[in-house]
């Protein structure tokens, strides 16, 4: 989508933390080759991001539900080498003889746990660590990093879909967007059911106008009452014609399940088979989100059906897009009842902040300071 400068004028108080808690998507297990390392900019802060060899048994930190046997452990560290300082994702390689990642500049070499175990040039190696060492879990072919205002530890685990991993399931297709808003507004939006009826009423490519068809949606909106840091949701679509006449075969129900934050997994039930969207937002900078859609579907679903599915839903995400980028935070908003479970959806977000949490004002004065 075209990019939309902020036109909003708000103080910094008035919005929630940048950066709440949770699991959220850094990338696709392909993406990340045995050996490779990469730089990764999210939460404001870099890191490198890098992937062992198979041979490497060291799961002290992480979780993996890797279909692929042949890839090695993902592991995500601070990006800085505590020696002088060398971004480990732009100069940092994983050493084949040691399954270690070694920093170029001086060949310092670093554990699954960050620690120092050698320094080329000599046999004496310093107590030193990298400062940071973050948790990863890679399931469902992506691979997430837990972040934690404190650097504690994951408060829930991801859910593993069996079937994604699965020969009855394929990669079908996958989208990328950058959104300029708070994080909270986007996954708000699936709890706000009444713009759903309002926005997105047109169908997408606009070859019909609403008189002659149109969508039509209702849902339902529930936290989870067994793991709470998860709401569901069930969106009934279908295509109406002459204002009430129901298309046939056009109907699709979707279950949508919100697992903390930043991650939304949409399950298309359809007449020729399921579909399993996710929809994972990270945070590159304070008001930077990046957005990520990859769809898997099952194998009774041809490839060019799911493509279109994905380009319907991109269409829909689109017309949302320069509402976020512009509009204001409203902490306090004047609501209808039609307005439904937004109210509720903020209550439920709220967990996802610490006292800890570092605050928007202060994110945003560290992103905006001089840097060389």
């Amino acid at each position: 989508p075209p990019v939309f400068r902020s036109t909003r004028h708000q103080k910094a108080s008035v919005f929630p933390p940048p950066f709440p808690n949770g699991w959220f998507m850094i990338c696709k297990s392909e993406d990340l080759a045995n050996g490779e390392v990469k730089e990764i900019v999210a939460f404001g802060r870099a890191y490198a991001l890098y992937r062992t060899f198979p041979a490497d048994t060291d799961s002290q930190r992480r979780t993996t539900h890797v279909a692929n046997k042949h890839l090695g452990l993902a592991h995500m560290v601070e990006a800085y080498c505590p020696h002088l300082g060398a971004n480990l994702g732009v100069a940092g390689e994983v050493s084949p003889s040691t399954n270690c990642l070694k920093c170029k500049f001086h060949g310092w070499e670093f554990d699954g746990d960050g620690k120092v175990v050698r320094v080329a040039g000599t046999d004496v190696v310093p107590n030193a660590n990298i400062k940071k060492v973050y948790h990863v879990c890679e399931t469902n072919g992506m691979i997430h990093l837990w972040h934690d205002s404190e650097d504690g530890a994951p408060k829930w685990d991801l859910v593993h879909r069996e079937e994604i991993n699965s020969t009855n399931y394929y990669l079908a297709a996958e989208s990328l967007a950058f959104v300029n808003c708070h994080i909270q507004e986007i996954p708000e939006n699936g709890a706000d059911v009444a713009h759903l009826n309002v926005l997105h009423k047109d169908l997408v490519g606009d070859w019909a106008p609403n008189f002659l068809a149109f969508h039509g949606w209702s849902a339902t909106w529930a936290v989870d009452q067994l793991k709470p840091h998860i709401t569901n949701m069930k969106v009934f679509e279908d295509i109406k014609a002459w204002n009430s006449y129901t298309v046939p075969f056009a109907s699709v129900q979707v279950e949508i399940h919100q697992i903390g934050p930043g991650l939304v997994t949409l399950d298309f039930h359809t007449p020729i088979g399921t579909l399993i969207l996710h929809q994972c937002v990270l945070p590159e900078k304070v008001t930077t989100q990046r957005v990520r859609h990859v769809l898997h579907a099952s194998s009774t679903v041809p490839r060019p059906i799911a493509k279109l599915i994905l380009w319907a839903v991109h269409e829909q995400f689109n017309r949302d897009v320069p509402i976020w980028c512009t509009k204001r935070f409203e902490p306090k908003p004047t609501v209808s009842k039609a307005d439904g479970p937004l109210m509720a959806f903020r209550r439920w977000y709220q967990q996802f902040y610490e006292a800890s949490s570092v605050s928007f004002a202060d994110a945003l004065a560290q992103e905006t300071m001089i840097d060389w």
